[in-house]
């Protein structure tokens, strides 16, 4: 056996401290945007809500070592527990301000001011990776703007390749977004706290960029299979295998092998937006004897 020259990715795991602070952040932040009628202003408190939990997971783990060195230290039974306080509060940050009256008290501050500088280091180390993936992730939702409009909706971007005759652009498209939902499967679950950062604008959202592709995928693959780029249902398939990632990371509970609805003809919720798509009646009706022909979904 032998080791490849790649670093070791963390696995996708959250524990949880985090997640109990994720839901105290996000449950707060949102009662508060909850009190705005205006959507631009709901989207700026949200927006709040990776920053917040950043600092305030922090401030817990800086909190938490404090209060396990003070027992510790009142263990030891040189120190009270207001003085115990009083030197472990020093010592979490080479300040200096109380010193130790033993040599096992010294051990024990100059382990808990190691432990506070290597958190913090830790915390400043984490940012630039996290800026990484954001950066990564909102390029091609910004991309996705001339394409699809905004918010981003799966017809708008059939509808306007055809207006332009560039239907031949949709087979990047799709590779570039397969390759997208490849790298967000990744890295998300490995840090879930990209979850939290919202797009930076506030009516493009990179979840609905990655549902109005595979949108526009499945559309093709179900109006016009001959014409549909080999990278349609590729694409497909890895923007599932995404979402179902995100899902598992944020407990949000989904069908593992879903059967599709049986119906007797196109319902409203289908027939809408391919009328934008559809040039006749027949096309539309020939998309759902395909999708009916199916018994699962891709």
């Amino acid at each position: 056996m032998h080791s490849s020259g790649n670093s070791r990715q963390p696995f996708a795991s959250s524990s949880r401290l985090s997640a109990v602070l994720a839901d105290l952040v996000q449950g707060g932040l949102g009662k508060i945007a909850r009190t705005r009628s205006d959507y631009l202003r709901r989207d700026e408190i949200l927006a709040q809500g990776a920053p917040v939990f950043l600092v305030l997971r922090l401030v817990v783990w800086i909190g938490l070592l404090v209060a396990g060195f003070t027992l510790l230290l009142w263990g030891s039974g040189t120190q009270d527990l207001a003085g115990a306080l009083r030197l472990s509060a020093s010592s979490i940050l080479p300040l200096g301000l109380t010193h130790a009256r033993s040599g096992l008290e010294t051990a024990i501050a100059f382990m808990e001011s190691a432990s506070g500088v290597i958190v913090v280091a830790l915390q400043i180390a984490y940012l630039p990776s996290l800026y990484s993936s954001f950066n990564r992730r909102e390029a091609l939702v910004t991309m996705l703007d001339s394409s699809s409009g905004s918010p981003p909706w799966g017809p708008e971007i059939l509808a306007r390749h055809a207006l332009v005759d560039n239907q031949d652009h949709l087979s990047n498209l799709y590779h570039d977004w397969e390759q997208w939902a490849a790298d967000i499967s990744e890295s998300h679950t490995s840090y879930s706290t990209l979850l939290f950062f919202r797009s930076p604008e506030p009516r493009t959202s990179w979840v609905l960029a990655l549902l109005a592709c595979l949108d526009a995928a499945a559309m093709h693959l179900a109006l016009n299979p001959l014409t549909a780029p080999a990278t349609a249902r590729p694409f497909l398939r890895m923007g599932i295998v995404c979402l179902r990632s995100l899902a598992r990371v944020t407990k949000i509970p989904y069908p593992p092998d879903p059967m599709m609805t049986r119906f007797s003809s196109p319902p409203r919720s289908f027939r809408r937006p391919w009328h934008g798509c559809s040039r006749s009646a027949g096309q539309l009706n020939e998309a759902w004897k395909r999708v009916r022909s199916s018994d699962r979904f891709c």
